[in-house]
């Protein structure tokens, strides 16, 4: 049994993930503030919660614990994916409270959540992987981002730190994937922004005229073949791109 945990699995890259993941057997746990309305034989459960809520995320990790607990577990993935844009404004005008939502969620979640990871599901199987979500935001500046930008830039920083204190133990790996430009959630609200907020904001548009935006089962699917081959090395940062 190969167990894949994925948090934001009710929308957008994240459902594609959950899909494509029980499509090749594995058993998977989607993590999400909504529900995902999917059944499938390899759909293990699905906890509905805000990751931010770092007690319930505790708690949920030992629920998980306790349905695999008889299970013989050959791998445990977690894929940290939920995230979010925040507002789209200079950093003067951004308001406090969003600034924190969106570091708490892009960032200081997917630390708790590894640390829960390494430290509960970890020991039940020989072979494990943490997988961080990022994006291209992580290595330049985009005028307007400047929280988003931030925590995805902590994210590749996590994926390398992690595999340093892990690097001991040769069955884990660690790595952050770049999934491209998806037509998602996000991508609505970045096209929704004023050129005073974000300059950029017609370049994105075009991309969509265009047709130039990766479906999100595209970047699963491309998301998926990267784990399948495990070719990469341990803090690796990946961009599906290339």
């Amino acid at each position: 049994m190969k167990l894949v945990v994925i948090t934001g699995g009710s929308k957008g890259i994240g459902k594609s993930l959950v899909k494509r993941f029980c499509e090749e057997g594995y058993s998977v746990v989607s993590i999400s503030r909504t529900k995902l309305d999917f059944s499938h034989r390899f759909f293990l459960s699905q906890f509905l919660i805000d990751i931010t809520s770092f007690e319930k995320a505790e708690n949920v990790f030992k629920k998980i614990a306790d349905l695999v607990s008889q299970s013989n577990l050959k791998q445990i993935i977690l894929i940290n994916n939920a995230g979010r844009i925040g507002e789209i404004k200079k950093v003067e005008h951004l308001s406090f409270g969003d600034i924190s939502k969106t570091i708490d969620l892009n960032l200081s979640a997917p630390i708790i959540l590894s640390s829960l990871f390494l430290s509960i599901l970890k020991p039940k199987a020989k072979s494990s992987r943490i997988i961080n979500i990022s994006s291209g935001a992580s290595q330049s500046p985009y005028y307007g981002w400047v929280a988003y930008c931030c925590s995805k830039a902590g994210i590749e920083m996590l994926t390398k730190t992690i595999s340093m204190e892990q690097s001991e133990d040769v069955f884990f790996k660690s790595l952050s994937i770049k999934p491209g430009v998806v037509d998602t959630q996000m991508q609505e609200k970045i096209r929704q922004s004023s050129p005073q907020d974000f300059k950029e904001v017609d370049k994105f548009i075009q991309l969509k005229n265009q047709s130039r935006l990766y479906s999100a089962d595209f970047s699963a699917e491309k998301i998926f073949k990267i784990l399948d081959e495990d070719s990469y090395e341990s803090g690796d940062s990946l961009d599906i791109r290339n």
